[in-house]
C-alpha cells in the first residue's frame, strides 16, 4: 500500500476547469454559501451554472464537501493565482480522492484475499498501479471517489447489510449524479446473495 500511494499521490497535476468548479463551491462552502460569483467569474472558469443572477458550480457537492479538510489546510486566498499553487491544490485532491483512491486500492486487495487467499497483494498493486484508476488518483475528478464509494456499497449488499449498502452508494451519488445506476443496482445484488444462501 505505501509504495502504490508513494507512486500515486505524489504527482502535482496542474489545475484544470474540474478544480475551478470543485474548489469555487469548497471555498463557498467554507464561507456558509452556495455561490461563487467571484470565484466562477473568471475566465478558466467554464464548469459552471447560472441561476438568479448568481453562479454555481456545476458538480455534484460531495467532492467539493470533501476537500474542506485540504483547502482549509492549504486556502489560496487569491483565486487569480491558482495555476501557480499547484502545490496548494495538490493537498485537497490527495486529503479527498487520494485517500479514496487508497481506500479502494484497500478494499480490491480485501476482497481478493477472500476469494482467492495468497492474491490479494497482488490484486492490489495490479489494480493500484496498472489500471486507469492510478492517473485520476489525485486529479479533481469524482470518478474515483464515487467507484470506490460504489465498490464499498456492493461489498456491503454482497455482506448482506443493506442498510449500510444504500447509505454508501447514497454517498456516491453525492460525488457523482451518474452513481445513480450503481444505487439502482444494489437491491438486486442484495437479493441475488440473498438467493445463494437458501
Amino acid at each position: 500500500m505505501a509504495l502504490v500511494a508513494l507512486a500515486t499521490l505524489t504527482p502535482v497535476y496542474a489545475i484544470n476547469a474540474q478544480d475551478v468548479s470543485r474548489l469555487c463551491l469548497t471555498r463557498s462552502l467554507l464561507e456558509l454559501r452556495l455561490s461563487a460569483d467571484t470565484c466562477l467569474g473568471t475566465d478558466w472558469a467554464t464548469d459552471k451554472a447560472s441561476h438568479g443572477g448568481q453562479l454555481y458550480s456545476d458538480k455534484a457537492p460531495g467532492m467539493s464537501a470533501l476537500e474542506l479538510p485540504g483547502a482549509a489546510l492549504a486556502p489560496v486566498p487569491d483565486v487569480e493565482n491558482w495555476p501557480i499553487e499547484s502545490f496548494r491544490l495538490w493537498l485537497p485532491r490527495v486529503l479527498s480522492s487520494g485517500l479514496a483512491f487508497l481506500l479502494c486500492v484497500f478494499l480490491v486487495g480485501r476482497i481478493c484475499e477472500g476469494l482467492a487467499p495468497g492474491f490479494g497483494g497482488v490484486s492490489l498493486v495490479v489494480f493500484g498501479l496498472g489500471t486507469f484508476y492510478a492517473p485520476f488518483a489525485v486529479a479533481n475528478f469524482e470518478h474515483v471517489t464515487a467507484g470506490t464509494l460504489g465498490l464499498a456499497a456492493f461489498a456491503l449488499a454482497w455482506r448482506g447489510r443493506p442498510t449500510l449498502a444504500g447509505l454508501t452508494g447514497g454517498a456516491a451519488l453525492l460525488v457523482a449524479y451518474e452513481a445513480a445506476l450503481i444505487v439502482s443496482s444494489l437491491r438486486s445484488t442484495s437479493r441475488f446473495r440473498a438467493a445463494g444462501r437458501s
